[in-house]
């Protein structure tokens, strides 16, 4: 049997391998902490150099110029096609954040500490979006396919803050176990933290965030190797997931130093399905595809946004 020790810089655990990754100095990459501030989008620091985040550009990318048969290819349907006012939009916002953020959370959070789980929800939805109630946002999440637990048939029948309160501990916690049989299951070997970077990488300036770093070894031949693991809770693996995962692929891509480099694993929890969506940067060439888009669109959002620049100097030279 493979030693996972064949696949990691460190003993004991995979983290110190992308530890490392991120103080090479030939690869420009290093460890980063993410900034709220700025011009749109989300950045990240390393306490010299600010770069945006890699998701921003997945967000910003128009993938309704590529050719409609194109995998990637998706409508424009900013302001149309959703059936959606943006207050509603706003509504179904709220709710997927706070329920990825509750996710990532329980994940590595030690048994007793679950206990707290609801709270934790309600701590999260400290109030409804500006001119809302809970009721209106419990409305419109009943009737999102998003969602499918807030309207489960099994809940209860109030609406409002105790109902959100309730449906997100749900879907948290079935997410928690379909995490599990469908990913953790087959996973050796984990460092559960979360890693910030910032790259520098072929003239693209941008950092991210690593959900975790997965060790699979050879008792699960078809996903043997050390993944990138980025995890959704989404109703589906989006475009822009697929340009964020590419763009993690390229910075970690020399890293790993025995069978092959650090790969990419975009793990989808589906709630309705009960299972694991998985697609990684071995199976697919896609993640090529959408690394170019990524340079394009990476090159598009700085020609729009010029006061970018600036502040990103100004920004280095304060922090």
């Amino acid at each position: 049997m493979t030693d996972p020790a064949d696949y990691v810089n460190g003993p004991g655990s995979p983290y110190p391998q992308l530890e490392a990754a991120t103080n090479l100095a030939s690869r420009n990459v290093s460890s980063g902490q993410i900034l709220s501030d700025g011009p749109p989008g989300s950045y990240y620091s390393d306490g010299r150099r600010v770069g945006i985040s890699a998701r921003s550009i997945g967000k910003f990318a128009d993938y309704s110029q590529l050719p409609s048969e194109h995998p990637l290819h998706e409508p424009d349907t900013t302001g149309v096609g959703t059936g959606r006012t943006p207050r509603e939009s706003t509504r179904i916002g709220l709710y997927t954040a706070t329920r990825g953020t509750i996710f990532h959370q329980d994940l590595e959070l030690p048994a007793e500490a679950k206990q707290s789980l609801r709270e934790r929800v309600r701590k999260a939805l400290t109030s409804p979006p500006r001119g809302d109630s809970w009721i209106d946002v419990h409305e419109t999440l009943a009737d999102y396919d998003g969602a499918p637990l807030v309207n489960d048939p099994d809940a209860s029948s109030e609406v409002g803050l105790d109902a959100l309160v309730e449906a997100i501990a749900r879907e948290v916690t079935k997410g928690r176990t379909i995490f599990w049989d469908g990913w953790g299951s087959i996973e050796n070997w984990t460092a559960g933290r979360e890693v910030t970077f910032l790259s520098d990488v072929d003239g693209y300036r941008f950092g991210g965030c690593v959900d975790r770093i997965s060790v699979v070894l050879d008792d699960s031949p078809k996903y043997e190797g050390v993944y990138s693991t980025e995890l959704k809770f989404t109703d589906r693996i989006r475009s822009e997931h697929y340009l964020q995962a590419a763009a993690y692929r390229h910075v970690f891509e020399s890293i790993t130093t025995v069978t092959r480099p650090l790969d990419v694993a975009v793990v989808r929890i589906d709630i309705e399905n009960r299972s694991c969506e998985i697609k990684t940067t071995r199976d697919t060439e896609l993640f090529q595809d959408a690394w170019e888009l990524f340079q394009r669109s990476y090159d598009r959002y700085y020609d729009r946004y010029k006061l970018v620049d600036t502040w990103l100097q100004q920004s280095a030279n304060t922090r």
